[in-house]
């Protein structure tokens, strides 16, 4: 995975609490407190792998000009080991965290 900015060390709540050490340069100054809730595959299992190491979360914004999967959105992905935000995509059956802001 590419960490090449920090953002995501900048949302990460500090320390090993919740994330599995090393929690790479997380100082959470962005006041987001982004915790590691893992993922759930498209059939409902959750993968287990994922808790305590990756924090994942849904964006609004749908990938257009996928034929296949046409139901293709952006996610977020923080891990313990990388202080990067990396985006990627994903269908929509699959599980991942949102966050909920007040307009």
């Amino acid at each position: 995975m590419c960490d090449e900015f920090a953002a995501g060390g900048k949302l990460k709540e500090k320390g090993t609490a919740h994330w599995q050490s090393p929690n790479t340069a997380a100082t959470n100054e962005r006041f987001f407190s982004a915790l590691p809730g893992g993922s759930r595959h498209n059939d409902g299992t959750f993968k287990n792998e994922d808790i305590n190491k990756y924090g994942i979360w849904w964006t609004t914004t749908e990938v257009f000009g996928s034929i296949m999967f046409p139901e293709v959105v952006w996610y977020y992905c923080m891990g313990y080991n990388y202080s990067g935000a990396n985006r990627y995509t994903s269908v929509e059956s699959d599980g991942y965290s949102v966050r909920c802001i007040k307009d």
